[in-house]
């Protein structure tokens, strides 16, 4: 017994109700296990069992309370494989009977003889292991089988190619009963149209002894096309030569589908808004942000209430909307919409939209089409809507500082102007005050005394206005530190570029800007307010792209071409474009306040703004015309100041 291995998935159950008898077993058995339960009674021993399921018992049959016996029919009666042992002193025939009607598989007479129980244990561990071996491998087929027959088509032919099995997925994949297909030939589900050279090179194939593999379509009974991956293998006898043919198929007439499937999990991944349509236009796939935008559950709900995304676009300056998408259908529409997004530069596009909570987003929207890598020659298109709200906001609020900033020039103007005739009012209105009080002895003194008084308060009023007006044109006074020209201009083109990229290309250093070129690409440094100089080049980009609006350019022609560049202690920014080029009458005094080549919506203060930014700055701004267009140039001195 030195060579024994302890089983740890064996466990024994030791029932007697001599302590002495449990000890010794016990010791003996832990040579076979250290799963050992003990139980000085019946009873106990089937709570034990019920509680455990032991696979070995070993148990006296006279105890008290339940005897061996009851407890043994017990257990048979829960599981006729449970292993038992009966042990007596008394050589009882009516026991053994008993016992073996029950189905008691061993009977030890007591004192045990630990040499034949060690053998009874070995034995049984023997057959243990050899039915679980066969359990598992029993188990293992059903496997296969179960999972053969759920995702396979299987079929076992003939060597002529008469059927001679299917299984459930060929029923249920064909339409044929299984009396209907077997005993016929293959050519029950061959297709027409497949070419008569695909059958001839699968029986030269299989009948040499090789393995064919292939994509075919076959018909179902009704006559519906179904697209399977093929594979037929010759079975051999034991002399070597073919005796029947096995083929597996997978239908693969949904993998289309399943690849949608998988898609619609990758785009439900997406923050972004996405809609995929197929080569027709039909929806195929809206992810779950898109659903969310509408409102919608699921996509069958979309589909459902026909639902389509330009419903939400909203009528904004500057945005597509549904009157832009023209079209009596959905197919229509988006037609339209992907070639709205596609013409011209191909460059994305706006829309404005409500959430479900009534806040308005904006989105940038592009279309893409993919391949589809499963059926030649079909393709998905990809709608996408990117939320730029965040952008949208950050470039209303720079036109917006443009605009204060105008209004502060303004104020400044007028407290400027009306300070001085409000002074003169002011002091003829004392002098006047004063030669009614010494001069006037009439009886309207008091009259003209109380006018006065009310003419000082309009004068006050008017003075506190004057005063509130001086501080909106107060000058802001950021704090300048070492900054890199390149970078507040690269930084300014990203504001504008959504702008932008709908009229023109824009270059800087040679280099077409798009939003992932390198903001610091270049280092050219100055001291400055960064804010302050992005200003400018927004001020002077806004106009040459509002230029554009009057020009007769196709966009593949126009261009704005930005050239910085340091010399020794000089800082040079040129900004060129050719919109047209500025108006002789105003060239001369273009940075003047209120000077404006805009007949409809210009105020004239911005390039007096950035004129006046660009001079607290040390630097110098000068414009005019060059070829077709107009040339800003700027000047600052490296180390310059504010």
């Amino acid at each position: 017994m030195s060579n024994l291995k302890i089983n740890n998935d064996f466990k024994v159950l030791v029932v007697d109700d001599s302590p002495f008898i449990v000890e010794v077993l016990k010791s003996f058995l832990a040579r076979f296990s250290k799963n050992i339960f003990e139980a000085e009674n019946g009873k106990q021993g089937l709570e034990l069992y019920k509680r455990h399921k032991p696979d070995f018992i070993i148990s006296d049959i006279v105890m008290p309370v339940m005897n061996g016996l009851e407890m043994s029919k017990e257990i048979k009666a829960l599981d006729k494989d449970t292993f038992i042992v009966l042990t007596t002193a008394v050589e009882d025939k009516d026991n053994l009977a008993e016992a073996i009607e029950i189905s008691v598989d061993k009977y030890l007479p007591k004192p045990i003889d630990l040499r034949r129980l060690e053998h009874i244990i070995l034995q049984f561990l023997d057959n243990l292991a050899a039915k679980k071996t066969l359990e598992e491998n029993r188990k293992l087929l059903e496997e296969y089988k179960k999972a053969l027959d759920s995702a396979a088509i299987f079929t076992v032919t003939d060597t002529s190619g008469t059927i001679k099995y299917v299984n459930e997925e060929f029923v249920h994949t064909t339409g044929y009963s299984k009396e209907e297909a077997v005993g016929n030939s293959h050519n029950i589900i061959r297709h027409p149209e497949t070419p008569k050279s695909v059958f001839k090179a699968l029986w030269g194939s299989i009948k040499e002894k090789h393995v064919w593999k292939s994509v075919l379509e076959n018909r179902t009974k009704s006559g519906e096309s179904f697209f399977v991956d093929n594979t037929v293998v010759p079975i051999l006898g034991i002399d070597g030569e073919v005796v029947e043919y096995i083929g597996i198929s997978y239908d693969i007439t949904g993998i289309r589908e399943m690849n949608e499937r998988n898609l619609q999990a990758i785009f439900n991944a997406d923050e972004s808004l996405i809609v995929v349509t197929d080569d027709r236009f039909d929806i195929k796939i809206v992810n779950k942000s898109m659903l969310k935008m509408l409102d919608i559950e699921n996509i069958y709900d979309f589909y459902k209430n026909n639902r389509a995304i330009y419903e939400k676009f909203l009528v904004r300056d500057g945005f597509l909307s549904k009157e832009d998408l023209l079209g009596s259908t959905q197919k229509e529409r988006y037609r339209k919409f992907k070639k709205v997004l596609t013409e011209g530069d191909k460059r994305q596009r706006k829309v404005a939209m409500l959430t479900p909570e009534g806040e308005e987003r904006y989105y940038a929207v592009r279309v893409s089409t993919v391949s589809d890598k499963m059926v030649q020659n079909k393709h998905y298109n990809i709608f996408s809507f990117v939320d730029i709200t965040e952008l949208e906001f950050m470039r209303q609020q720079q036109i917006n500082n443009i605009k204060l900033s105008s209004i502060g020039k303004l104020a400044a103007g007028i407290t400027h102007e009306i300070n001085t005739p409000l002074t003169y009012i002011k002091g003829n209105l004392e002098i006047l005050k004063m030669d009614i009080e010494d001069g006037c002895d009439c009886n309207l003194k008091q009259e003209f005394l109380t006018s006065c008084e009310a003419m000082e308060d309009g004068i006050k009023r008017m003075a506190a206005i004057v005063e509130s007006m001086r501080e909106i044109a107060g000058v802001s006074r950021d704090e300048i530190a070492e900054i890199n020209v390149y970078t507040t201009i690269a930084y300014s083109l990203r504001m504008v570029y959504n702008k932008a990229k709908q009229i023109c290309n824009i270059k800087i250093n040679g280099k077409l800007f798009d939003m992932s070129l390198d903001k610091d690409g270049e280092n050219i440094t100055m001291m400055a307010t960064p804010q302050r100089l992005e200003q400018v080049w927004i001020i002077i980009l806004n106009n040459a792209l509002d230029e554009y609006a009057k020009s007769k350019l196709p966009f593949e022609q126009r261009f704005i071409d930005i050239q910085v560049s340091k010399n020794l202690d000089t800082i040079k920014v040129s900004i060129k474009d050719n919109a047209g080029g500025i108006e002789e009458s105003i060239l001369s005094h273009i940075f003047e306040i209120f000077k404006s080549s805009k007949p409809q919506s210009g105020m004239g203060v911005g390039l007096n703004i950035a004129k006046s930014i660009v001079e607290d700055h040390g630097g110098d701004m000068t414009a005019k015309n060059e070829g077709d267009g107009a040339v800003f140039e700027i000047v600052f001195k490296e180390k310059g100041e504010s």
